[in-house]
């Protein structure tokens, strides 16, 4: 993700540099001489493509946050399980209760169902539902 981030943001570079090129190119000399074009020459784009691609780069950036934050919480539920197949349910609760907040759909259904099976002492019950819930982002992949 982060290798896709770093992209992104080379591309929009790219393009902002190529936008100001593009706006300046009618300004060549009439000598036809070719001159290189310096970081001078090339006018910032503008105030309407900063603003669009500040909102794009926001955008990409706030993706990958999410992307690794459910990515921690998936290991917390493998962690759980773990612990849960070795009969060790201290403190499992809060972890499932804090990654619970990062996830959504059917995963975030079968983590608190995890969590009531706790509330009731029934480790293999919570291990099933944790099962289910990776299984569910297996699927979504």
């Amino acid at each position: 993700m982060k290798i896709a981030l770093v992209a992104m943001v080379t591309v929009l570079t790219a393009v902002m540099v190529m936008l100001g090129s593009a706006s300046r190119a009618h300004q060549v000399r009439e000598d036809s001489r070719v001159r290189p074009v310096l970081a001078a020459d090339v006018l910032p784009p503008s105030d309407p493509q900063v603003a669009t691609l500040q909102q794009l780069l926001y955008e990409v950036e706030q993706g990958a946050a999410q992307h690794d934050a459910t990515l921690q919480a998936l290991g917390t539920l493998r962690r759980a399980e773990a612990l849960l197949a070795i009969g060790d349910s201290d403190g499992v609760d809060d972890e499932l209760s804090r990654a619970e907040t990062v996830l959504s759909g059917r995963t975030r259904i079968d983590v608190d169902a995890a969590r009531e099976a706790l509330g009731r002492s029934d480790l293999f019950a919570a291990r099933q539902y944790l099962a289910a819930a990776l299984a569910e982002r297996r699927a979504q992949r």
